[in-house]
């Protein structure tokens, strides 16, 4: 956290001050170097002795602002003399703090007697307006060390994509998400089921493609069905294909089924939870006996090779003790359970997926967007 990463912000709030009070305005990093200043005040390093306690130490050192209304017989101030007279009239400075701790040093100084009645006018209230002004210094600093977070997030981020891009689009670099990956990762490896628990939009399906592209199917099908998409009448079918003539309207030749289609690749069912029981059972045949039977068919199985990952919002245990889901699936299903998180549990990442979304978009729409403002961000991390 440094003034000097934020030299010309500083600067031009210096100048800002020193226009509205009249009087001139110096600004020190915690090392009494002079970042910026205005007027009489001269740039390099402050005047300082080895163990004397100086104005702007002073500050530093108690967290509180200080005001000398006579220089050059201030305590504060003896130390100068061995160097000469005092030039100022008058000095009122403030500490600026970042998270507590003290990195430089805001000072107003009068070089003449106007100046100094302008200074010591309303003490009261300059110091307020100080304080704030010093409140302003450190928001900067925070932005700044923000923005250099996120900008090494990013890299973090691409750096990842270089090296796995199988999880490439899965944005987050937060413990909660490093560990769901490295699960996904693991599991990919295997034909053994997953199953993938987590609220609406936590990216179940990002993880089932990511899964299916590491695992050695790759280069085979990849089918994702939504379970709470399709209409109970329909969904025997599009799971397991039919026969022509099974039903009115049936297809000459019949169809196959998505499990027939993914055959060698892996299948995504989404919405788990919401399969209706009739189902269930015909789904647990198939996870069991690798085979599936058409609508029509006449009981002639069709072998399949399919790796299966499940996915749901809905607490499938709390189904299996209501009876609304049987509890052999459950088992089946609950072979590789990975937990994804919201981002409210994992908000580090919550600007860096922010930031890449709106380059994504700026790209599409083809605007020039640089960011967020500060207010948005703090909308976005305090958001639940």
């Amino acid at each position: 956290m440094s003034l000097r990463e934020i030299a010309d912000s500083v600067q031009q709030i210096a100048e800002a001050v020193a226009s509205v009070l009249h009087v001139e305005v110096e600004i020190a990093d915690h090392q009494l170097l002079r970042i910026a200043g205005t007027g009489k005040t001269e740039p390099g390093r402050l005047q300082a002795m080895a163990g004397e306690d100086f104005v702007y130490q002073a500050a530093l050192r108690t967290g509180q602002p200080v005001v000398i209304d006579s220089p050059g017989t201030d305590p504060l101030c003896r130390p100068c003399m061995h160097y000469g007279n005092c030039a100022e009239t008058g000095e009122i400075c403030c500490p600026i703090r970042v998270n507590g701790i003290g990195v430089g040093v805001i000072g107003l100084l009068a070089f003449d007697q106007k100046q100094r009645d302008r200074l010591f006018s309303d003490v009261d209230s300059i110091l307020l307006f100080l304080q704030k002004m010093a409140e302003l210094i450190a928001m900067q600093i925070k932005e700044h060390q923000m923005y250099r977070e996120q900008q090494l997030a990013l890299e973090r981020l691409q750096a990842a994509m270089q090296q796995d891009d199988a999880f490439a689009e899965i944005t987050g670099t937060s413990a909660v998400i490093t560990r769901a990956k490295e699960m996904a990762r693991r599991a990919a490896e295997s034909d053994s089921t997953v199953l993938l628990l987590g609220e609406s939009g936590t990216g179940k399906e990002l993880f089932a493609r990511a899964i299916h592209k590491a695992s050695p199917r790759r280069n085979e099908p990849f089918v994702s069905l939504n379970c709470a998409a399709i209409p109970d009448t329909l969904m025997e079918s599009e799971f397991f294909g039919y026969e022509e003539g099974a039903f009115t309207g049936a297809r000459r030749g019949g169809k196959k089924g998505l499990f027939e289609t993914a055959d060698k690749g892996t299948i995504f069912l989404d919405e788990i939870g919401d399969m209706p029981m009739h189902l269930q059972g015909k789904l647990l045949r198939v996870l069991q006996e690798k085979q599936v039977v058409r609508v029509g068919g006449e009981a002639q199985p069709v072998g399949v090779d399919v790796r299966v990952v499940a996915a749901t919002h809905r607490d499938l245990a709390q189904l299996v003790r209501e009876g609304a889901f049987r509890q052999d699936l459950y088992y089946r299903l609950h072979v590789i359970p990975i937990h994804l998180p919201p981002l409210r549990e994992r908000r580090e990442d919550i600007l860096p997926l922010a930031h890449l979304l709106l380059q994504k978009n700026a790209a599409r729409l083809g605007k020039q967007l640089n960011g967020f403002t500060p207010e948005v961000q703090a909308r976005f991390v305090q958001h639940d």
